[in-house]
């Protein structure tokens, strides 16, 4: 994300998120798994910009899901 400005003409850093994604098809049969990973580097970072009362919005923290998914 490049340099936003907030409503109140605040400059809110750019930003680089990076996501992973990890597929293993054909195994048990027809099964699947999938692995994903948000901010795969636990990056801190605003995604709004400041405000008197609130301060500011982080940014989505680590997360990381998985998923089976069986065709029969």
């Amino acid at each position: 994300m490049s340099e936003q400005i907030s409503f109140e003409g605040q400059r809110v850093k750019p930003f680089t998120v990076y996501d992973a994604s990890w597929t293993l098809s054909n195994f048990w049969g027809a099964a699947e798994f999938q692995l994903n990973v948000k901010n795969l580097f636990d990056k801190e970072y605003a995604i709004s910009g400041f405000n008197k009362r609130g301060g500011h919005f982080p940014g989505e923290p680590r997360s990381v899901v998985g998923q089976l998914r069986y065709t029969f």
